[in-house]
């Protein structure tokens, strides 16, 4: 019975040692994964250290959030000042209607209309 099997081999260099060393491919991802310690062939403890890439998306996805919530703040603001002005331009129109409107009247010193 023939069995054939492949994997694909990284070579890892002990920390302490020096020893170079090999990890199947998916060892070692798991090994990152996990953060698990592991040790060279000569005995040396190491391990992977750093964010996982659980934390690293997590983050991404914090701050993405936090960004969309910056971006409706800034739409909901600008959104109030357009309001704001046409309410002031609508104002506008019947000041200027109304100054037409008497254009021609007498007024007093007080500026009231006589």
């Amino acid at each position: 019975m023939r069995v054939d099997f492949s994997e694909v081999l990284k070579s890892q260099e002990c920390i302490v040692c020096g020893t170079t060393f090999a990890l199947t491919d998916s060892f070692e991802r798991h090994l990152r994964q996990t953060q698990r310690p592991f040790q060279c062939p000569n005995g040396h403890g190491q391990n992977y250290t750093g964010q996982l890439e659980k934390e690293k998306l997590e983050v991404a996805l914090k701050k993405a959030t936090e960004e969309v919530e910056s971006w409706k703040r800034m739409y909901r603001a600008a959104n109030a000042a357009s309001e704001r002005l046409l309410k002031t331009a609508n104002s506008l129109r019947g000041v200027i209607a109304r100054m037409k409107k008497a254009r021609g009247k007498r007024f007093r010193k007080d500026g009231v209309l006589a």
